[in-house]
């Protein structure tokens, strides 16, 4: 069976139960974010770099949000297709395994493209940002180039045999490295080493680069380059291990 249709026929087939619930989860963690940062921050901050709070943390709200969606879908899939027994992987048997690997990327990249779109509506309604339609598409253009990186990612920490390491990385490594990349405070209030490390973190360029986009109407095509670059660099590692994991 062609694996795009066996990845949709199970994965993604209209199955209205698991849409709603999908879309459940998508807007009520989207509004638990807001209600955790916004009100209270409001009461301390009432101004970040000159922005208002809400201008301010919108983007990092939704690329955390569809960061860790795109962490958690992939790796609990790519999980499954290799560990749990009900996986797929020996009925991919003659396909390219780049082909194959490829596909992953496509059909996760469109579904967080969805979730994308979805949360930021959301929040835009629940906190009554007016969004600018050439800022909002190109904010979710940068977004999805960065949420590629985070389905490599997924996919990488999926192919480990035991979930626990999956919740250590997501919750006890990734989870603190966001919420040090500029989504409370900004990056270049830090100074030194500190600063040169967090500058670099790919979570920090897609926060503070989403940002700039929302807010300023710019767009950084260094960090652009970067986040193709880590995308190629995932790329040909994770496809590698991907390949090895299969043959063996």
């Amino acid at each position: 069976m062609n694996f795009i249709t066996l990845l949709i026929k199970n994965e993604y087939r209209w199955n209205y139960k698991k849409i709603l619930i999908g879309l459940f989860f998508n807007i009520v963690g989207t509004g638990l974010l807001y209600a955790a940062f916004v009100p209270c921050l409001g009461k301390i901050l009432p101004r970040i770099d000159y922005l208002e709070l809400t201008q301010y943390m919108f983007p990092g709200i939704i690329i955390f949000l569809n960061a860790m969606l795109a962490l958690g879908l992939t790796s609990s899939h790519t999980a499954r297709f290799f560990w749990n027994g009900t996986g797929d992987y020996h009925r991919t048997a003659g396909l390219a395994i780049p082909w194959l690997y490829g596909s992953y990327l496509v059909l996760f990249g469109t579904l967080l493209l969805i979730h994308l779109m979805i949360s930021s509506f959301t929040l835009a309604i629940l906190s009554g940002f007016s969004l600018q339609t050439g800022a909002l598409l190109a904010f979710w253009a940068y977004s999805l180039l960065g949420l590629i990186l985070f389905i490599q990612i997924g996919i990488l920490i999926g192919l480990s045999p035991d979930q626990r390491n999956h919740f250590y990385w997501i919750i006890l490594v990734i989870l603190p490295v966001f919420l040090m990349s500029g989504m409370i405070t900004p990056t270049h209030y830090l100074t030194g080493f500190a600063r040169l490390c967090q500058s670099v973190m790919p979570s920090a360029i897609l926060i503070e680069g989403g940002r700039s986009i929302l807010a300023h109407g710019s767009l950084n095509i260094f960090n652009v380059f970067y986040l193709l670059i880590l995308n190629i660099f995932f790329f040909i590692g994770v496809l590698y291990l991907f390949k090895r994991k299969l043959q063996r």
